[in-house]
């Protein structure tokens, strides 16, 4: 009977000029799932296109919302629709700066190492610009920066009695490991570790984290290419013979990418 009077209606516009099919198809009903605020809407629309389905629902959006599919995109049999509201604030944020570590080398330590100034973590004030999407953050650029307070450098003192001026280094042994580099950024360091190596210093240069099977921790050790440093730290992934570097910035650590270097184990 519906086959019957679809024809028969198609006869009718037949011969009124218009076209049945179109007609037909303007206002034929698709189902939609949308997603939107939090919420979960199914409904039966006559819209062609996503926009026109959302207006249906009464959910509206403006031109920075992440609307997918797209809203010009056809609605197909059943089509589902993702809503996420995004905004942008400004806010104040007070970061830390870490402080660097400075090595100075002392023959009467004899293998010994000893702190002479223990470092403070500096301050610095930031104006951000934050996008959130459905209120979570995914993305901030920095607007300004200020430094409120300077760091103050931790200085080590390193026995040094090993060192021949004139023949090199007198060395208990010497090993080929696979070298990376590593800083107390939070993009490389974990956030509860608060920048600190396993040894309670904060991480830089000078400071280098090995597998403690292969190289104690506390060991003096002379790097080829990167000088003086002390075993102080350790990490999941440095395991055998693999050493990773410590610096004062993330740009200088991603600097050094993956060598082969000598270290000489001092102590």
């Amino acid at each position: 009977m519906k086959l019957i009077g679809l024809a028969a209606r198609c006869l009718v516009g037949f011969a009124s000029g218009t076209t049945c099919l179109l007609a037909e198809t303007a206002t034929a009903q698709r189902p939609v799932l949308v997603y939107a605020d939090g919420k979960r809407l199914e409904a039966q629309v006559t819209g062609r296109n996503v926009r026109e389905a959302l207006a249906a629902v009464k959910v509206e959006f403006n031109a920075d919302d992440l609307v997918h599919p797209t809203p010009e995109t056809a609605l197909g049999p059943r089509t589902k629709i993702w809503v996420k509201r995004v905004e942008f604030r400004e806010r104040s944020l007070s970061k830390p700066v870490p402080f660097k570590v400075e090595l100075r080398h002392e023959a009467t330590l004899r293998g010994r190492t000893r702190i002479e100034q223990v470092g403070e973590t500096g301050q610095e004030e930031q104006l951000v610009r934050e996008k959130l999407v459905d209120g979570k953050v995914t993305d901030f650029i920095v607007l300004a920066s200020k430094v409120t307070r300077e760091p103050r450098a931790q200085i080590v003192a390193v026995g040094r009695s090993e060192i021949l001026a004139s023949r090199g280094l007198t060395s208990r042994k010497v090993l080929r490991m696979e070298a990376t580099g590593y800083s107390s950024d939070p993009r490389e360091c974990p956030r509860s570790s608060k920048g600190r190596t396993a040894s309670g210093l904060m991480a830089g240069y000078g400071l280098v984290a090995v597998d403690p099977r292969v190289i104690k921790l506390g060991t003096r050790l002379y790097i080829e290419g990167y000088g003086y440093a002390l075993a102080a730290d350790k990490g999941s992934a440095i395991k055998g013979l693999k050493i990773d570097l410590g610096h004062n910035s993330h740009g200088e650590a991603l600097a050094v990418g993956r060598r082969s270097v000598r270290v000489h184990v001092l102590q």
